[in-house]
Order: structure tokens, then C-alpha cells, then sequence
């Protein structure tokens, strides 16, 4: 089944991404994807799964901006670039939104919010999608 949001954020924006999913789990089905690099497991398959089964996918950059950059890099070119049916958005804080100019990726949303308003920027981005896609 598809779920309508993967949240995929670094173990550095833990909180964050519980605080979003907290707020979003009323209004959408959501999974939430923590991505650790001490542990061994094989992220670039479970966010290509994560793509194939969501009708967004959301990459969180709060503290791990650099991280979520490259990150968003790495898993666009993995589904097939701009030809990818699902979109990706990267949702950036104030504090770190210097890092989304480095993220000129064809296809790819970018989002301005701090943690109090992320999930409701992505509702708001999430229907506007659905939206268009209608």
C-alpha cells in the first residue's frame, strides 16, 4: 500500500523528525525513516523502496544540512533523476537554509520552515502536489 509522506531525516534531526511526524500523522499516513551511519544497514535500498511506496518523500535538513544535501543527491540520481515519478522535497530550516543554494537539482522542491511549522509545510506542499497531479 502506498503511504502518502516519507519522512527521511539524519540521526542529528531525530527531534525533528519526530516533532513533524507528530504533526502530520493526524492529517496523512506517514513513515519516518531515521538514517544512522553508525549502523550498518543498506539505506540506499530502503529509501529507494521508501520512493517506490510514498507519494512524496521529504528529506529533513535541520542540523545535517550538508548531509541532506549530498543525501537528496545521492537518492535523485538513484530513482532516475528528473524522470522520477516521485517527487522529493527538502525541507530546510532558517538556520541552515544557506546549504539548499547548493541544491539545484531539476525536479526537486525546497521548503523554508522551522520545527514548529514543518509539518504543516508539508501538508500544505503535499496537497498542492496531489493538487497537480490530479
Amino acid at each position: 500500500a502506498k503511504c502518502d509522506v516519507t519522512l527521511i531525516a539524519n540521526a542529528a534531526d531525530e527531534l525533528l523528525l519526530d516533532k513533524t511526524s507528530i504533526i502530520l500523522e493526524g492529517m496523512l499516513n506517514v513513515e519516518c525513516t531515521r538514517i544512522d551511519a553508525s549502523e550498518e544497514k543498506d539505506y540506499e535500498a530502503i529509501c529507494t523502496e521508501a520512493l517506490k511506496k510514498s507519494r512524496m518523500v521529504v528529506v529533513l535538513a535541520g542540523a545535517a544540512g550538508e548531509w541532506a544535501v549530498n543525501f537528496t543527491r545521492q537518492i535523485w540520481k538513484t530513482n532516475g533523476g528528473a524522470s522520477s515519478k516521485t517527487p522529493i522535497v527538502v525541507l530546510f530550516d532558517k538556520l541552515h537554509f544557506s546549504r539548499a543554494k547548493e541544491l539545484k537539482i531539476p525536479g526537486v522542491r525546497l521548503l523554508l520552515a522551522d520545527d514548529s511549522m514543518a509539518g504543516l509545510e508539508i501538508k500544505v506542499e503535499f496537497d498542492r502536489m496531489t493538487a497537480l497531479n490530479e
